[in-house]
């Protein structure tokens, strides 16, 4: 039976994944002598960006407000496609949304905090100007701690929201399997068979 909704929901699908192919491009073949950067001189006659004009251009506003965390937003759009494309569903957008700019921005203070020229090419510091704003206010009201256990829960928050059960059933996974191993080889070392001992034989008188 043809199902349109399922239609339209697969096209949308597509559609986010040739935009996180674009993003991921864009950003690996950004060039700071393209404009509309101006981070070198004399700017490029032809864009070098293998986007061309556009890509450059996404290149350098997507660096300039989140330097690394791009990456990071490039992969939430990736992951929002795949859920489309396999679960065949699209429920709570704002929700799934809201999660993954709390990802974003956790990474882009994380960068930024961790080592501020990480990545050579960005504009304003690893994290961007998100990242460079947001760490201003929180070296302002919070220790360094703090700053770590706000990221780490912005982060879990983030991923509740975004991706609900499925991030914690794999973090259960990970966190599990080693364990599950643990009775496998007590078993195997269980079944391992000892050495009969074997009487001596009397002497003859």
């Amino acid at each position: 039976m043809f199902d349109a909704r399922r239609l339209l929901l697969d096209l949308f699908g597509l559609c986010l994944v040739a935009a996180a192919v674009f993003m991921v491009v864009s950003l690996v073949t950004f060039d700071p002598a393209d404009p509309p950067s101006t981070m070198a001189y004399p700017p490029n006659e032809t864009i070098r960006n293998a986007c061309g004009a556009a890509g450059a251009t996404f290149a350098y506003a997507a660096k300039w407000l989140l330097g690394i965390g791009s990456y990071v937003l490039a992969a939430a759009v990736l992951a929002t496609a795949t859920r489309i494309l396999v679960r065949g569903v699209f429920d709570q957008p704002v929700l799934r949304m809201v999660g993954w700019m709390m990802i974003v921005a956790a990474a882009c203070v994380g960068v930024q905090l961790f080592d501020p020229g990480l990545g050579g090419g960005q504009v304003i510091g690893s994290g961007g100007y998100i990242g460079v704003t947001l760490r201003t206010l929180a070296d302002r009201h919070l220790a360094t701690p703090g700053t770590l256990i706000l990221i780490g829960t912005c982060f879990l928050a983030g991923s509740l929201l975004a991706v609900d059960a499925v991030f914690f059933q794999l973090l259960g996974v990970l966190v599990t399997w080693p364990l599950k191993l643990l009775p496998r080889r007590e078993a195997a070392a269980a079944r391992v068979p000892s050495t009969p001992l074997v009487a001596a034989a009397p002497s003859p008188l």
